[in-house]
């Protein structure tokens, strides 16, 4: 057995700042509120690719979704209307998203005005993060042999490997492979081996799925089934094949990711076109609490390492078979999605784009791939 390292995770809180008058608060919030944050993207919900896919639909009832007649709703909405966090959270989603809550301190309606001056407080993986405010530390009784020679060794490897230190790792592992070169474009990018990805404006060809008993199919998408409109860095992304396995990766699914020479949402290219922002996700065993519960913790990880907690998106099951699927937590899934699970099946004899797309052709405008994996061992 492999020795362990005898940790416990010690959430350390930040104290509260002393009272800041009005004045300091609004100075504090209005220096923030350009920066980029650690995604690569500003005041977006995007989602990413990791064994998660994010897509955008529109209303598709002929298609077995969801009614989502309430389309582009959230732009009506406050920024903050369907943010599914604890309120304890609060605080660190304010601190990486300080447009939030520059519109709330305006918003005489805003629920988060409590949290406003505790802007410090952070996950810890963000750039500007000071350790005093971090959200936690990992504390150490001993350090085995084989893992680490000091207990400061034996905490940092923990921080990085099961705590928000994992996701500071994949945010600096991200890196573009499919590049926009005009307004409109797609976009592919994917942190190492693909293990996580994002993309927008993603094209799916699904006219001709080669659907059997195999739930994770490594020849389901052909060359051209799978792309966008993009400068593609085809041996970049071969490059990061190294862990292709149906559960460690997302490699099979985008190995025949192709640079499109037409745009898919022009000239009728399209059956459907999803706009609200969607995941994929590979599952394990939807019977057993653990592995399935695995899912779960790699989709919370995506949302942190996308920056979005919001619960207005699709999430769509990345399965090659022809299968239903069972699940004994299904309940869990609402603390992520207000909607029901979608199954890859469903978008079958169709062309789909999401913004991030997917054709089937159809188009997602807006998509993650779930990170893939995140398993704890006993």
């Amino acid at each position: 057995m492999a020795p362990r390292l005898s940790c416990f995770v010690a959430e350390r809180r930040p104290s509260p700042l002393k009272k800041e008058s009005k004045t300091d608060k609004r100075k504090w919030m209005e220096d923030h509120e350009v920066i980029e944050n650690e995604f690569g993207f500003l005041h977006r919900s995007t989602i990413t690719i990791l064994l998660l896919l994010q897509f955008v639909m529109e209303p598709a009832g002929g298609f077995g979704l969801e009614d989502q007649n309430v389309v582009d709703s959230a732009n009506k909405m406050p920024l903050y209307s369907n943010i599914r966090l604890p309120d304890e959270h609060i605080p660190y989603f304010l601190h990486n998203n300080m447009h939030i809550a520059v519109t709330c301190e305006k918003d005489s309606l805003c629920p988060f005005k409590k949290y406003l001056r505790e802007l410090e407080s952070c996950w810890g993986y963000e750039k500007d993060c000071k350790p005093e405010y971090r959200f936690s530390y990992p504390v150490c009784t001993e350090a085995t042999s084989g893992w680490a020679n000091t207990v400061e060794g034996a905490e940092e490897i923990f921080w990085k490997q099961a705590d928000f230190g994992y996701v500071k790792e994949m945010l600096l592992e991200m890196q573009t492979l499919c590049e926009p070169v005009s307004a409109g474009d797609s976009s592919l990018a994917c942190t190492k081996y693909t293990r996580y990805c994002r993309a927008t404006n993603l094209y799916i060809d699904l006219r001709n799925p080669r659907r059997n008993t195999d739930r994770y199919r490594e020849d389901f998408l052909e060359e051209g089934e799978i792309g966008g409109h993009c400068k593609l860095n085809k041996k970049a992304l071969v490059d990061e094949g190294e862990h292709k396995s149906p559960l460690q990766s997302w490699f099979a699914e985008l190995q025949t990711y192709s640079q499109l020479n037409f745009q898919p949402m022009e000239g009728g290219n399209c059956d459907l076109v999803i706009e609200k922002p969607t995941y994929f996700m590979k599952l394990d065993a939807g019977v057993n609490m653990y592995h399935h519960f695995c899912d779960f913790v790699n989709l919370y990880i995506s949302q942190h390492i996308n920056n979005s907690f919001n619960a207005d998106v699709n999430i769509v099951m990345w399965d090659t078979s022809s299968y239903g699927y069972g699940d004994l937590f299904s309940d869990t899934w609402k603390a992520f999605s207000d909607y029901n699970i979608i199954h890859l099946k469903t978008f079958d004899h169709k062309r789909v784009w999401k913004y991030f797309n997917i054709c089937s052709m159809f188009i997602f405008k807006c998509n993650l791939f779930t990170h893939q994996p995140w398993y704890v061992s006993m």
